[in-house]
């Protein structure tokens, strides 16, 4: 290491993180960012009675529901983009 930096190579070439591929983990992030938060909503009374401060425990039903929804709709439509972007 010179410098003090990682070395970051993978068979002796530098990594590349092309544009599509950081596109699609932040579509990805949103999409499973929703459905978690999602699956989060049946457990409201256990959380409040854990002392777990989950979204749905600090805002209730309705705005957690409305915000996962809307996570999992924005990542939703943008995956069939992915088919069609060139891969260089």
């Amino acid at each position: 290491m010179e410098n003090g930096a990682a070395k970051t190579s993978v068979f002796k070439k530098p990594a590349i993180f092309p544009r599509p591929l950081i596109s699609f983990v932040v579509i990805i992030s949103f999409y499973f960012g929703g459905m978690a938060l999602f699956k989060d909503i049946p457990d409201i009374e256990g959380d409040k009675a854990s002392g777990i401060n989950t979204i749905p425990a600090r805002m209730g039903l309705k705005p957690a529901f409305w915000i996962s929804v809307s996570l999992i709709e924005s990542g939703t439509p943008s995956w069939g983009n992915f088919f069609f972007l060139p891969l260089d």
